[in-house]
């Protein structure tokens, strides 16, 4: 399994319990359902979920939802967590558990959810 890694480029909203910003995708396959947590620069990142962890909830690329998304692109994402605030920009996440459907890959990276 390749190691996956995303960047926070921006945030768009924030709640109690999710956030949803911008992400580039920078190292493996991004999908729905993995899980995160921030690994650098950890002295940037405010209460990011119970034990660091963050679950990807879901990803839009141009407006359409999509499964996954592959380096270099970049794309909207909500995140989720308990007391969850998103990392500043430029924090590196790295997936710490796989989300579902993890073979197989498409064009341009992002496949539309069905």
């Amino acid at each position: 399994m390749a190691e996956v890694r995303v960047r926070g480029r921006s945030v768009e909203e924030v709640g109690a319990t999710a956030v949803v910003c911008v992400v580039r995708c920078v190292a493996g396959v991004v999908r729905v359902g993995q899980v995160f947590a921030v690994v650098e620069p950890a002295v940037r990142a405010r209460r990011v979920g119970r034990g660091g962890r963050i679950e990807l909830d879901g990803l839009e690329r141009h407006g359409r939802a999509v499964d996954f998304v592959d380096p270099p692109h970049a794309a909207r994402a909500r995140l989720t967590g308990p007391g969850i605030e998103l990392p500043a920009a430029g924090v590196i996440m790295v997936a710490v558990a796989q989300g579902a459907g993890e073979e197989g890959s498409a064009p341009h990276g992002c496949v539309p959810n069905a």
